[in-house]
């Protein structure tokens, strides 16, 4: 059995079957959209952006979803997550926002800063430049990730992220300003 933790896009696609999905954190991380999309989410001429999850300190937390893999399933599960996260998971504790439950242990991608499609550690601004004029080859609009990603910390975990409440300020105010 496997616990697969989803930051980003695991949250509303993950493209694989599950037993089990349970909202809550993990601690020591942050979320910043500090890894280049230049297929789903923007184009080599004008790349976007979407979640890394980055060390940060000890009480730091990113709210996501934990989701159950069956022992028959999780290798395939893995093997495609390694290919879709470009990085292998590393393991970290997950607490559910349900108090009632247990943590569980869970398989996170914390790629970051060991691969390629790394960015660097932007600006907030830069990063938002980059998610207001992305759009990917398969037509996913890049300023459509951050959304999600933001009613979900708000609307599902309940939770304020001040990241993300400024990034899409930021987003919305260059689309503003593109088409003025």
């Amino acid at each position: 059995m496997a616990w697969i933790f989803g930051y980003g896009s695991l949250i509303w696609r993950p493209n694989f079957e599950y037993k089990e999905k349970m909202v809550g954190h993990v601690k020591g991380f942050c979320r910043r959209f500090w890894q280049e999309s230049v297929i789903n989410r923007g184009t080599k001429e004008k790349p976007g952006r979407v979640a890394a999850l980055m060390e940060s300190d000890s009480e730091s937390k990113v709210w996501g979803v934990a989701l159950y893999v069956s022992d028959t399933d999780k290798e395939e599960v893995l093997n495609k997550l390694i290919t879709r996260e470009l990085c292998h998971p590393t393991k970290t504790v997950f607490f559910p926002k349900d108090q009632s439950k247990e943590t569980v242990e869970v398989e996170i991608f914390n790629c970051g800063e060991g691969i390629a499609q790394f960015t660097g550690r932007e600006d907030i601004k830069t990063t938002a430049q980059f998610i207001a004029q992305g759009v990917g080859t398969t037509g996913m609009k890049n300023d459509e990730y951050v959304t999600k990603v933001l009613d979900f910390t708000h609307n599902v975990a309940g939770v304020e992220d001040t990241y993300l409440i400024e990034l899409d300020k930021l987003v919305k105010e260059y689309q503003k300003n593109m088409k003025s």
